[in-house]
């Protein structure tokens, strides 16, 4: 396999372990945000508690207690011990998840298209989007993803992914791939459940953080292995040292642009010189 060297315009449009940091940095930001919250609804409950002096005033304070406990502590019924805004912000962050690995497999197809001088598109061939990239990779590219560590566990993402998009996160017959998200909890202990809330009908996903956290280690992982199999120069765009590479370079064909801009100048100027007499 030939071997791309930097710079490589095959990664023009991609920019994965940028995105996997803001991804990381957004659910950091998102943790912090609820943990915040529930410093401040403790405090506030302790305020209240201070100031009982009612049967209403109580029946409020419980009121709020209960509140607190649902969005704060536990929604589910059983062992899932999740709050409800937890696994709301889970809710949302497992798209991004599965949004950042899909997009950049696709790029990956891609560039193989055109470095392999493949002429059929990824898109052409039947089965799902992540499983025709598979199929294309492997059979024209040589590249078996479908051995990576991290690709059974971002076919896992892909299962909760499409069960929250596609079914509101409920566990139910409704879901093409029930059967299959049933496994799951099993598979990921104290990270996913599927459980009832304590005031709903039916079956849910519940997703912990520590879960969304699992999955864009695999999805780095993933993307690691692909970039050496592919041959790309590592160094290009992992890292502080790859970030000042590109910027140098840029830096230096400004440069040269500019001197070659100035020679063309005084070339001319003199042309101009010459016609003038």
């Amino acid at each position: 396999m030939t071997k791309l060297k930097f710079p490589s315009q095959e990664l023009d449009n991609i920019n994965i372990f940028i995105s996997i940091q803001s991804l990381e940095t957004y659910l950091e930001i998102i943790k912090l945000g609820i943990t915040q919250s529930k410093d401040k609804n403790e405090e506030k409950l302790k305020n209240m508690s201070a100031l009982v002096d009612s049967e209403e005033d109580l029946h409020e304070l419980r009121t709020e207690e209960e509140i607190f406990s649902l969005e704060h502590i536990n929604y589910y019924e059983g062992e899932s011990r999740c709050s409800q805004l937890a696994n709301l912000a889970c809710y949302s962050i497992i798209p991004m998840c599965y949004m950042l690995f899909e997009t950049n497999l696709t790029e990956f197809a891609k560039i193989a298209e055109e470095h392999f001088s493949i002429n059929i598109k990824y898109n052409e061939l039947f089965g799902a989007k992540t499983e025709k990239i598979k199929k294309y990779l492997d059979k024209f590219a040589n590249l078996q993803i479908a051995k990576y560590k991290s690709w059974s566990i971002l076919k896992d993402l892909e299962i909760i992914r499409n069960c929250i998009i596609h079914n509101e996160g409920i566990v139910n017959k409704s879901f093409k791939l029930e059967k299959k998200i049933r496994l799951l909890p099993e598979k990921y202990k104290k990270h996913f459940f599927i459980a009832k809330s304590l005031h709903g009908k039916h079956e849910v996903a519940v997703v912990k953080f520590t879960l969304c956290e699992i999955f864009i280690k695999n999805i780095h992982n993933f993307f690691d292995e692909l970039i050496k199999d592919f041959g790309f120069h590592h160094d290009f765009y992992f890292g502080s040292h790859a970030s000042q590479q590109f910027l140098n370079e840029r830096i230096n064909a400004k440069i040269e642009y500019d001197e070659a801009v100035k020679r063309a100048k005084i070339i001319y100027n003199k042309r101009l010189g010459i016609n003038q007499k």
